[in-house]
């Protein structure tokens, strides 16, 4: 469930009791719904009148966004406090309006670090799945901590002679807390290894966060030659 979102006339984040106060009481007969701010379905405001319950916003039965209440479990950790709509803007600009690319190398190559093997074409499928689910709009996120989210996003596939294993990395954080902390108190999260194909949890150590590997990497970026990093814009072709 979420209580915040997009008031489409105004394309402001509004609460419940906002949008019943902007559209009154006869807005599904004006078919004017809010949008959701992650996955874009149109939610219905409930418990905005009712003492018992918190007001919030539902989504559409049979919703597997990470903010409905039948969240798909591989994504259920993709749920932040809060939102920020013109930061979603600033954030997805900056990871691509580079003239050199820097923050989009930088971003790559700290993704690679934290993979171990990741051709242009998965983390270009990475940011593909980042931009479906809105995750440049989570208030607070920025380009340090963005590459410890877009490895969560998708499943890496074992490729002969190059990963052995089909690789999924998951975001451990302490239990019932927002996905800011992540970026808020990243010392208590860790990234853990599993294997896709099973969900079975990999003997190697976890990742801590940030991780060392990661944050010298996105210093270190010389070495993206022209041909990589073509296949890498492919992630920027949608903004």
């Amino acid at each position: 469930m979420t209580h915040k979102a997009i008031h489409v006339q105004t394309g402001r984040l509004v609460t419940p009791e906002q949008f019943i106060s902007l559209e009154g009481p006869g807005y599904r007969e004006r078919g004017v719904l809010p949008r959701c701010p992650q996955c874009d379905a149109p939610l219905s405001p409930y418990g905005v009148h009712s003492l018992k319950v918190t007001s919030r916003f539902d989504h559409p039965d049979g919703s597997h966004c990470p903010l409905s209440s039948t969240p798909d479990s591989r994504h259920a950790h993709l749920a932040p406090t809060d939102w920020d709509l013109e930061q979603g803007k600033h954030l997805r600009s900056a990871l691509c309006d580079e003239p050199d690319r820097a923050n989009l190398k930088a971003v790559y190559a700290a993704c690679l670090a934290l993979c171990g093997k990741l051709s242009g074409l998965e983390f270009a499928a990475m940011c593909k799945k980042a931009d479906y689910f809105q995750v440049w709009r989570y208030k607070g996120l920025t380009l340090t901590w963005l590459p410890y989210v877009l490895v969560t996003l998708t499943d890496l596939p074992a490729v002969e002679d190059y990963r052995p294993d089909p690789l999924r990395l998951v975001l451990h954080k302490p239990a019932r807390t927002a996905l800011d902390t992540l970026w808020l108190r990243p010392e208590v999260c860790m990234l853990h290894r599993y294997y896709a194909d099973t969900g079975r949890a990999m003997t190697r150590p976890p990742i801590p966060i940030p991780y060392p590997r990661a944050t010298a990497a996105q210093g270190d970026t010389a070495w993206i030659r022209p041909a990589l990093l073509a296949t890498i814009e492919k992630c920027c072709l949608s903004h």
